[in-house]
């Protein structure tokens, strides 16, 4: 367990500047996305869909800094897991077509986009609905999560970071998988994949909760007073996933050549301008 006291004060401001960050990375992710058309349309909707659950995720957190919205907190935690594992969802999305499209030869993808669509937001919040059964939706000290109790630590695990790992498994065997098939395809370059085609978003979901899953199943057969610094760094980190997904995309090649576009014709009019005002001073 986690305990609360003269460093709980620390973790929830941690927690607000993270949530806070993310929620101003995922806002501008979703207005680049909706009003330049830079990346692949499927890239775009992933995006979307990742920043659209980021910024749900981190409302919810700054929503529950409310004590007087405590009461609600339930509602809170069953969104935000919704949100949390449905961006893993999200995450396999990528590899999965990658797959039909470099290597099976498919290219009408859009016809499978409603079938993630429902599995994220239709199959998903029933499953994650079982838990109220067993009241295990409430405060979880600092935030609006599962409770801090045994029932609880059992539903986090069997229903969110196991299937979670078993996504992310998967994720990892079709990367595998594409590797080897563009190794011996000279014409296709495999950072274009991870930085261009999405991969890179799958990773930094891994990434970012290696540490809470540590910590969850820790706190199954071990409770301590001794983690708190890992708890901080671990609720940091997962509700960072926006602010690593602007870092994406300010890596995306399509991007990066926009963004110097911009750049060179912008300097290129202040040339021209200043040219025309030394012309005028000098007659």
């Amino acid at each position: 367990m986690v305990c609360y006291g003269s460093e709980s004060e620390a973790i929830y401001i941690e927690l607000i500047v993270s949530s806070s960050l993310t929620l101003v990375c995922s806002i501008f992710i979703i207005i680049f996305c909706l009003c330049f058309d830079i990346l692949e349309s499927f890239s775009r909707k992933i995006l979307l869909y990742l920043s659209f659950n980021n910024t749900f995720r981190a409302l919810m957190i700054i929503i529950s800094a409310n004590r007087l919205l405590r009461d609600a907190c339930f509602i809170l935690a069953y969104i935000n897991s919704i949100c949390l594992v449905s961006n893993v969802i999200w995450a396999l999305s990528i590899p999965v077509t990658l797959y039909m499209v470099l290597i099976k030869g498919v290219h009408d993808i859009e016809k499978y986009h409603i079938r993630w669509v429902l599995c994220c937001y239709g199959v998903l919040p029933c499953v994650l609905a079982i838990p109220f059964s067993t009241n295990s939706y409430g405060v979880d000290g600092l935030v609006c999560a599962l409770k801090e109790n045994y029932v609880s630590y059992i539903w986090s695990v069997t229903l969110i970071y196991v299937p979670s790992w078993i996504l992310i498994a998967a994720i990892i065997a079709l990367y595998m998988k594409l590797y080897r098939h563009v190794r011996r395809k000279k014409e296709i370059k495999y950072k274009s994949i991870i930085t261009d085609r999405g991969m890179i978003y799958s990773l930094i979901i891994g990434f970012s909760m290696i540490p809470m899953t540590l910590i969850r199943l820790i706190y199954l057969f071990h409770e301590s007073c001794t983690l708190n610094t890992l708890y901080s760094f671990s609720l940091g980190l997962i509700h960072l996933q926006g602010f690593f997904n602007l870092i994406g995309l300010a890596l995306n090649a399509n991007v990066q050549k926009a963004i110097k576009h911009k750049l060179k014709r912008n300097k290129s009019d202040v040339f021209d301008l200043t040219s025309f005002e030394s012309f005028t001073l000098s007659t």
